[in-house]
Order: structure tokens, then sequence, then C-alpha cells
């Protein structure tokens, strides 16, 4: 079997199309700045939003840390930030409105895929929650509008499709030709478990399937074998 956690590659297939982002760029400096700089800035950083405060560093391992980095550089207080970065000499990490604006779309795309990343990392994660968050994240993605990050939207959905065609096709979202047999997610081990937990079930099927009221009752019979 596949290690699913480690299938949510995904995100990093996504994030390849953000390698020369300038918002990514000046959130990475200011955690750097805030880390590993002068303690004049530090000083000056915990005089204006306190102590406890802080923009962690990403790394490669996680790809979660970077979310939580662009979840804390865009909860400080934008005023207060732009006339800390002025008056120690750091204008150039200042953010536009249309760079907050892309900073806040781009957390809104990715927090799913950190909720997808906790839950089947956790100590009570089973095989069940693989169908459920492929199709959760699948919908999520379709109809998910944005307005600076179409590229990153689409390029996720593709590598969704691509990582997990097997179960995708299986469940009759994807054509069936796209699927191949030997296709490690193609088994019928996902859906069945799925089913046989009472957390799960068919809401999956009800709640996220985008095919029609006669795909769903094809999807379900042939889970079920009725």
């Amino acid at each position: 079997m596949a290690c699913f956690a480690h299938s949510q590659l995904v995100v990093n297939d996504g994030l390849a199309a953000l390698t020369s982002s300038t918002v990514l760029s000046k959130c990475s400096a200011l955690a750097t700045l805030v880390h590993h700089h002068t303690p004049l800035f530090k000083s000056s950083f915990e005089e204006v939003f306190g102590s406890g405060h802080s923009v962690p560093v990403a790394n490669s391992t996680r790809w979660n840390s970077l979310l939580h980095q662009l979840e804390a550089a865009a909860g400080f207080d934008s005023d207060k930030m732009t006339t800390l970065l002025q008056q120690t000499d750091h204008s150039n990490l200042i953010l536009s409105s249309r760079e907050l604006s892309m900073l806040l779309e781009l957390i809104d795309i990715l927090q799913p895929f950190a909720e997808a990343t906790d839950k089947t990392q956790g100590n009570s994660a089973r095989i069940s929650c693989v169908l459920p968050t492929v199709v959760a994240l699948h919908k999520c993605l379709s109809g998910m509008s944005v307005k600076f990050h179409t590229t990153l939207v689409r390029q996720l959905l593709s590598s969704l499709e691509r990582r997990f065609k097997g179960l995708l096709a299986t469940m009759k979202m994807l054509p069936p030709h796209v699927s191949n047999t030997s296709e490690c997610y193609a088994s019928l081990i996902f859906p069945i478990s799925t089913v046989l937990d009472p957390q799960f079930g068919f809401q999956w099927l009800d709640l996220h399937h985008p095919g029609s009221d006669a795909v769903k009752n094809e999807v379900r019979r042939s889970i079920t074998g009725i």
C-alpha cells in the first residue's frame, strides 16, 4: 500500500509554480529578520507586537510550516508592520494592498490541505479517511473561485487527479481510461473501508461527489455489490 500522507506531495506540486512569488519571498525574509537579524530589529518588533509573537521559519520537510509562516505574516496589523519596517530600513518587505490580498487568498487555498494533512497524520488516522479526503479536496478545488492564483489551483487539481487517478476513476470522477488497474489507489479496499467506518459511511458520496444521482447510485452499487 502507498503512504497516503506522503502522497500529499500534491501541495508541493502546486507550490512549485509559486517559487518566484514576491509574496512568499517577503514573508520568508520577514521570518528570517525576526529570528536571525540584529537584536535591534527583534527588540523593535517585540515592542510593537509583544514578545509572544513571531513568524516561523518554513522548512522543506513539512509543507505546512510554510502555511504557518504565511498565516503569521498575515495576522499582524498591516499599518503597524508597515511603520515598523519603514523605521528599521526594511521598506522592501512591506506588503502592498494587492500583495496582502494575494497572501490571504493563498492561505485560503492551502488551508483545506492543512486540515487533510493534520487528519491523516494523527494517531487515529485509518485507511478509511483516504477516499473522503481526496473526494473533498477535489470538490473544494473544482469549485474554488480565485482572483490571483488560478494557476496554482489548476496545478493542485491536476496533481490530485494524477496522483489519485485510480481512486477517482473507480469512483467515476474521472474517465475510466484514465485509470490503470495496477494503480494502487484503484483498489476497492479504499471505498469499502470508508463505507464500513461509521465515521464516514456514504456521507462523502452524498455531500462531495460531483456526479448525478444516477452516477452516485452506480458508485454505491459498485462498492456494496447490491
